[in-house]
């Protein structure tokens, strides 16, 4: 809800707290609920043991990304975005690993995610949604 590290991390109870509080926007507004969550700024090194313990005994499966898009720091440069992107997720693939990006709702990214899909769709990628039983990648490799 307030992506605001101080707010949100000030205590295990506050995160919970403010994904119960996403979760029922989410069900107000698509009629859904999920399990899944990706704390700001992800999840090292400030969702700590404690944090991961109680978000768990409610049934969430903590998420974080292994390519992180930069769309962040580069709001002003989409081909920035979409070429680092590329060479990230080519460079996953030789390790034999699945690539998880980063994305957030700002108009650079939305401005060249038609084009990466595109462009990855083009060599082979597929796409595949993440569900509630998706088993999780995290940074702590926390598999609840």
């Amino acid at each position: 809800m307030s992506h605001q590290k101080n707010t949100f991390y000030a205590s295990p109870s506050s995160a919970l707290g403010e994904m119960n509080t996403d979760n029922d926007k989410l069900h107000a507004a698509a009629g859904v609920y999920t399990k899944m969550i990706r704390p700001p700024y992800g999840s090292k090194p400030y969702f700590t043991q404690s944090y991961r313990d109680l978000t768990a005994s409610y049934g969430y499966h903590l998420w974080d990304w292994n390519i992180d898009s930069d769309d962040w720091r580069y709001k002003s440069n989409p081909q920035t975005i979409y070429n680092n992107v590329l060479r990230d997720v080519k460079a996953m693939k030789k390790r034999g690993v699945t690539p998880i990006v980063l994305f957030h709702d700002q108009t650079a990214t939305t401005s060249i995610l038609d084009k990466l899909i595109k462009a990855l769709k083009a060599e082979g990628y597929t796409f595949k949604p993440l569900t509630n039983s998706t088993p999780p990648v995290n940074f702590w490799n926390d598999k609840r």
